[in-house]
């Protein structure tokens, strides 16, 4: 699971859904929830949390894409397994993580030390309250 913390810069709700605006290390990150949580306040400082399986993986440059979460990263481990392999990369001085299929990495020639995109959808992200 990856795990980042972020503040709450703004919240918009409409018909019991909600768009959660996170500040991150200078970039916007959105959140969209079917429930608002009772800790998710604006100013309030809370964990984003997202699933290494909900990861995309891009190398070069994607400027027309959907994913409203983007992480610039630099690939530090490699795991390739038969079917699935795992990205350990760097973003920030955090480590995120994605697991994605094997054929993937090998048509996306990646290797350590490259420069990639991690992206998550905003349905993906998911807040925890900081204790």
């Amino acid at each position: 699971m990856n795990r980042l913390r972020a503040r709450i810069s703004h919240i918009q709700t409409y018909e019991g859904i909600s768009r959660i605006l996170l500040n991150y290390h200078e970039q916007t990150l959105t959140a969209i929830t079917l429930e608002l949580p009772s800790f998710a306040k604006e100013g309030s400082e809370v964990y984003i949390c997202f699933k290494e399986t909900e990861v995309g993986v891009a190398k070069g440059t994607c400027n027309n894409i959907s994913f409203s979460n983007i992480f610039e990263c630099h690939i530090e481990v490699l795991n390739k397994g038969v079917i699935l392999s795992t990205i350990r990369a760097t973003h920030h001085s955090h480590t995120l993580g994605s697991i994605i299929t094997t054929a993937a990495i090998e048509r996306l020639n990646l290797q350590v030390n490259d420069l990639i995109n991690f992206f998550v959808k905003a349905t993906e992200l998911s807040l925890e309250e900081m204790v």
